[in-house]
């Protein structure tokens, strides 16, 4: 859980974060309340991608959430940075960016192909990685506690998803998902060293 100390956190939703809010929030209770019909369309099935042609799937599960808690933290961090980075980029760059992380983060997944994933954390890792390059000396309470600058707590949370990544299998949580929304975001910055065109 991170939180910052940067341009004033208590901003109005911007246009494409108050878009993604909207959609997860939606999507999300749709999921919890038919699970059995929408998640196995929605959510992202790497086995259905390759066999199925089901390509929606690596979109519309970042949509979908498990439960409250884990959109609630997905939104948390989606309201905590993303509108600093539309505002830098405008919209459309942001959502390119955005959904380029969260292309990435499925693909990255096919690794486990008869995985099934749900939940934004690709596309967030992407935003934090880019809130991290465009903003390297706001300050991030790393679990609400320790103080790094942006472009340290970005280092610290890819390797600590990389280890659990390594380490934790059948934990429910898609690290290599996330490992992919930030390495996508990273290659995006390499390639054009200031962001999406």
């Amino acid at each position: 859980m991170t939180i910052y100390r940067g341009p004033n956190p208590f901003h109005q939703l911007t246009p494409a974060v108050k878009g993604l809010v909207v959609a997860c929030g939606v999507f999300s209770l749709g999921g919890m309340i038919f699970p059995d019909f929408i998640i196995p369309y929605l959510g992202l099935t790497p086995l259905y991608v390759i066999e199925k042609f089901w390509v929606w799937q690596l979109f519309t599960y970042s949509f979908l959430h498990v439960n409250f808690w884990h959109l609630f933290f997905n939104m948390f961090a989606l309201w905590m940075f993303g509108p600093h980075i539309e505002e830098y980029w405008g919209t459309k760059r942001f959502v390119i960016y955005y959904f380029s992380c969260v292309l990435g983060a499925a693909l990255s997944q096919m690794v486990a192909p008869n995985s099934l994933v749900v939940g934004a954390s690709g596309g967030i890792y992407g935003l934090l990685l880019a809130f991290g390059f465009l903003f390297p000396s706001a300050v991030i309470y790393l679990f609400f506690v320790f103080p790094l600058r942006a472009i340290q707590a970005v280092l610290v949370i890819a390797i600590i998803t990389f280890v659990f990544s390594v380490a934790s299998s059948g934990t429910g949580i898609a690290n290599f998902a996330q490992l992919g929304g930030m390495l996508t975001g990273f290659l995006i910055f390499k390639i054009s060293n200031r962001g999406p065109i």
